[in-house]
């Protein structure tokens, strides 16, 4: 696809959560809560990409995270590697949060901080910097609550309980990585992450002014410019799946700058590795509609895309994605999908 082709005039819908969180205004009416909840249905079938305003996080501390962040990333790269997690015995632990980039056979051009959400002995904040890690925790616990309150509008714009993902998971895992893009000065720096979909249940991200985020819809791609203190909100693979292809885990890259770095953060909720996932009885058989997806472990899932990180495809084409679960459908099923609709 021609990486030039961008659609200016079409717009990712930015949705006011500002009625349902405003302690200082009246209750919100239950016909204010549906609209706003019509409207994430809206834009999760149409989009899978939406933002929002007035989430409850302050903007103060995103704008501070990131501007802080940029700082780090700004060390030299010897600094910057002291920042490991280190287990007992001085081994680095298997999921290793503090600083990370990818090898250089990547198709991704990034270097990140990951971390659990707070609160987490393991996490490994930069000494140098202390302020940082202090703003990180902080962040964390607005992100988790404001996560679990998007969860529920989500969920309730599909008809499930506002409670459904907890029944579904029990206590989530919430993964936040930290992420800084270089600047575009050559023609192979031009993409920092290639196009994909998150393997999450659903993502939350922060981002710069730098701009360069796109989402692609009606084959060409669509920028999400930056909105001062909005949270970028997108569907993941898990909730397309139990969904059955109702909510769009949207394809999505990041574009690179030439005047300056990209800092950004994103935050998921993702499964128990051990989990089940497929499609849920209330998009299947509920309504005699067939699982557009087998069954799989969520372990099995995230091995794979773990392994296109560590060992790189030939092409970034060949990189793992939702669709190696699919059950292909033959023209008797697409015909008796369609008398379903």
């Amino acid at each position: 696809m021609d990486l030039r082709i961008v659609h200016e005039e079409a717009a990712v819908p930015v949705i006011d959560l500002g009625p349902l969180l405003d302690p200082r205004g009246p209750s919100p009416s239950r016909t204010a809560e549906l609209d706003i909840i019509r409207q994430i249905g809206n834009a999760c079938e149409n989009w899978g990409f939406f933002q929002v305003i007035n989430h409850g996080i302050p903007v103060d501390l995103i704008e501070e995270v990131l501007a802080t962040s940029r700082l780090f990333f700004e060390y030299p790269a010897q600094e910057k590697m002291k920042v490991r997690a280190q287990a007992r015995g001085g081994k680095e632990s298997e999921i290793l949060t503090g600083y990370n980039v990818y090898p250089p056979c990547r198709w991704d051009l990034y270097e990140n901080l990951y971390y659990h959400a707070a609160p987490s002995a393991c996490n490994a904040f930069p000494e140098g910097l202390p302020k940082l890690g202090m703003l990180i925790e902080k962040l964390l616990i607005f992100l988790s609550k404001t996560a679990e309150f998007i969860e529920s509008l989500v969920f309730q714009s599909l008809g499930l309980p506002a409670n459904a993902l907890k029944e579904l998971i029990g206590d989530r895992i919430e993964p936040f990585k930290i992420l800084c893009y270089p600047r575009a000065t050559t023609a192979n720096e031009e993409i920092g992450a290639w196009e994909h979909q998150d393997s999450s249940c659903i993502t939350l991200v922060g981002q710069d002014e730098s701009g360069g985020y796109q989402v692609l819809r009606d084959d060409k791609w669509v920028n999400i410019k930056p909105t001062k203190g909005a949270l970028v909100i997108n569907i993941g693979d898990i909730l397309q799946v139990w969904s059955n292809n109702r909510f769009i885990s949207a394809v999505h890259r990041v574009v690179n700058s030439k005047e300056r770095r990209r800092c950004s953060f994103a935050y998921g909720s993702i499964p128990n590795p051990d989990m089940i996932v497929r499609p849920l009885p209330q998009f299947t058989t509920d309504i005699n509609c067939p699982d557009a997806y087998k069954s799989f472990t969520y372990r099995d899932y995230m091995l794979k895309r773990i392994h296109d990180k560590t060992h790189p495809p030939t092409t970034p084409k060949d990189l793992v994605n939702i669709s190696i679960y699919a059950i292909h459908k033959t023209n008797s099923d697409s015909n008796e999908m369609n008398a379903h609709k």
